[in-house]
């Protein structure tokens, strides 16, 4: 995808190496702390933000384990609020008073 554009290796493949060096580059000329890992687990995170199944997310990663990807993947606030407020309102479906029987949800 993309090529080495200079030097004996010229329209060659760059390499993983390559890609780790010039990141960690032009890191340090913004003055910002990234890495490959560091995007690894950022993809990892915002996929899981956007309800991404915690199995695809593996396979994308290439984990054999589905625990190796629950390292990567950071639970931010936003999704713990979101499933927080959907499992509330579950349950307070669930124990909402049946009209005329208030105790509806005692004998479910």
């Amino acid at each position: 995808m993309f090529l080495v554009q200079k030097g004996p290796l010229r329209g060659k493949p760059v390499s993983v190496r390559g890609i780790q060096k010039r990141i960690e580059y032009y890191a340090q000329k913004a003055g910002i702390q990234a890495s490959c890992h560091h995007l690894r687990h950022t993809m990892a995170t915002q996929l899981l933000n956007a309800d991404a199944d915690l199995v695809t997310i593996q396979d994308l990663l290439g984990h054999s384990r589905i625990t190796t990807t629950q390292c990567y993947c950071r639970v931010s606030n936003l999704k713990v609020q979101r499933d927080y407020f959907k499992a509330i309102k579950v349950v307070l479906q669930r124990t909402q008073p049946v009209r005329g029987n208030e105790y509806a949800d005692l004998t479910s």
